[in-house]
């Protein structure tokens, strides 16, 4: 009998399309992404592991490694880049506060 062959499996890239609701643009600079919308404007500095590309409406994010440390910092990223966008689609509430006054017999 043969000795058992090690088969190398083909590592795939990790891929991952965010979509950028209208209203808010998204820029590219270097190591950092911004996200503006009106006055309001988030920054995040990009982990050099993960490729960042702006495409019309949409955010790609490409991770070139599929190992376990990569996997980690590109699911880190996503989190963050949905979490921006999260940020500039929250909508303002105005509380009013009504005092309330209950007698006791």
């Amino acid at each position: 009998m043969k000795a058992k062959e090690k088969v190398k499996v083909k590592e795939q890239n990790l891929i991952e399309e965010i979509n950028i609701p209208e209203g808010i643009s998204a820029e590219l600079n270097e190591e950092t992404l911004t996200l503006k919308k009106g006055d309001e404007e988030v920054k995040r500095k990009i982990n050099p592991r993960v490729d960042v590309k702006i495409d019309g409406n949409k955010l790609i994010l490409k991770s070139v490694r599929n190992r376990k440390t990569e996997k980690k910092v590109f699911g880190t990223m996503k989190a963050h880049i949905k979490n921006m966008v999260r940020k500039l689609q929250m909508f303002t509430f105005q509380w009013q506060l009504v005092m309330i006054r209950l007698q006791m017999n």
